[in-house]
């Protein structure tokens, strides 16, 4: 996959890396990837065979007292704002992945026929958060608070905030060995590069291995620039965690700085 939204097998052919392996090398480079498989691809190849149900109801805008209805009664809330607006406060329990993280990332952290609810940033975003859910297989967007935070907060619900620190205080803390960082990134990017002593838990696999995770001194988590760390605090924080920090720009932030990095 590349950043060009079209392409012609004479420029593949000449261009693609790959296609200039021959065919051992190619065999070679496909069994040496680490590639990770969301639970949710098992759903889509048999939706991919079957077809898709009908399309469900239009999701409805619901004002906070409609809104917290579904809250009490369990239903799964993402928030598709970015890292930084949810950590400030956020409707308790609810999941956040930004909204072009939605294209991806639920499939990892959603169960098959899961029902959802949205908060957004702009109420154009519930559209494209209901689209992107839809094409993994999501159908079920049962409501969008319509009005977002700034209406639930104006009506005094309760809001949840996240802790964050910045790639300098993590650093500090790092040095007196007052915290565990937690990478929450996939195993390629690991290698790639990662901060000393920290402790690798890809993010969808959280829940299942929650009970490995050190819990003795405030965790640091953090992926390559904040999103994939927000969903994993998120994720802990609804498990009943609290001394959770968000890395503000994460590795990036990292690098940018000149810290190092272990390979391998």
């Amino acid at each position: 996959m590349g950043t060009r939204d079209i392409s012609v097998l004479g420029y593949e052919r000449q261009m693609n890396p790959l296609l200039q392996l021959d065919e051992e090398r190619f065999v070679h480079y496909l069994k040496g990837q680490h590639l990770s498989i969301p639970p949710h691809f098992r759903r889509v190849r048999d939706l991919n065979i079957a077809g898709p149900p009908p399309m469900p109801h239009a999701v409805c805008e619901v004002n906070p007292e409609e809104f917290d209805e579904f809250v009490k009664e369990g239903m799964t809330i993402i928030d598709t704002r970015e890292p930084g607006a949810f950590a400030s406060s956020h409707v308790p329990g609810s999941l956040n992945i930004w909204l072009d993280g939605t294209s991806f990332f639920p499939g990892w952290v959603l169960g098959d026929d899961e029902s959802v609810a949205l908060v957004t940033e702009r109420p154009s975003d519930a559209s494209v958060a209901r689209t992107y859910l839809s094409q993994l297989g999501f159908d079920d967007v049962e409501a969008h608070l319509c009005g977002g935070m700034p209406d639930w907060r104006n009506r005094g619900k309760p809001i949840a905030r996240l802790k964050t620190c910045s790639v300098d205080q993590l650093k500090k803390a790092l040095d007196r060995a007052a915290v565990t960082v937690l990478d929450v990134r996939d195993e390629p990017e690991w290698r790639e590069g990662h901060i000393k002593g920290a402790t690798h838990f890809f993010f969808g696999h959280l829940k299942q291995r929650f009970e490995e995770i050190p819990q003795d001194k405030p965790l640091a988590i953090h992926c390559a620039w904040g999103g994939g760390a927000s969903i994993a605090a998120s994720i802990l924080a609804g498990l009943g965690l609290v001394n959770v920090y968000v890395v503000l720009g994460a590795i990036r932030a990292w690098k940018s700085c000149r810290y190092p990095l272990e390979r391998g």
